[in-house]
């Protein structure tokens, strides 16, 4: 799970080390893990092995180049069990609301995180786009040579990939067996 979601996270931060400052392995800090209930029991009727049923869930702790503190959270089976890939990123200078479930970017000057309003939404007039169209054209405009972005895009797949491995790894020696139930909002898995 961490392999999938976390690309999905720390690719689009990586994208923004102009403003936040350098994401690398060594920025690192720290995860924790757990595991949705329904989830293993389902791996366990099917007859997984409990050792070789991956987390759900997984927090990551780091801290940017500029000290920028960041937690990335990643589940599945959260939030009325839906599946949903949404970047929120709280700064003394406001919100910004990635959704890449919903294809909406959006921000919020101050300090609330309600009522943030979209920069940028996918066209909601019924006409079907493919989800990864725009990631299919940001490709073919750099294989042409026009790289579409400010950055280089697979240094950044890279780097991130470097990174989720590096979690990986931590993973195996965090774990704590903790468990949720399907739908848990994720500020309630893993309480401090």
């Amino acid at each position: 799970m961490i392999q999938d979601l976390g690309l999905h996270a720390l690719t689009p931060l990586m994208g923004l080390e102009h403003s936040i400052g350098t994401i690398d392995v060594s920025n690192l800090q720290g995860i924790r893990v757990a595991y949705c209930e329904e989830y293993k029991a389902a791996a366990k009727e099917r007859g997984v092995p409990e050792e070789y049923v991956g987390e759900s869930y997984a927090e990551l702790d780091l801290c940017t180049g500029k000290n920028v503190p960041v937690r990335v959270r990643l589940g599945k089976y959260v939030e009325n069990g839906q599946n949903q890939r949404r970047i929120i990123i709280v700064g003394t200078r406001g919100t910004v609301l990635y959704d890449m479930t919903n294809n909406v970017l959006a921000f919020q000057r101050g300090d609330k995180t309600d009522g943030v309003t979209p920069l940028l939404e996918s066209d909601k007039t019924g006409k079907v786009v493919p989800k990864y169209l725009a990631v299919l054209r940001a490709g073919m405009e750099f294989l042409e040579g026009r790289n579409p972005f400010t950055f280089n895009p697979m240094s950044v797949a890279y780097e991130a990939q470097g990174i989720v491995l590096r979690a990986l790894n931590l993973s195996q020696t965090s774990d704590t067996g903790v468990t949720y139930k399907q739908g848990a909002m994720h500020e309630t898995i893993l309480k401090r």
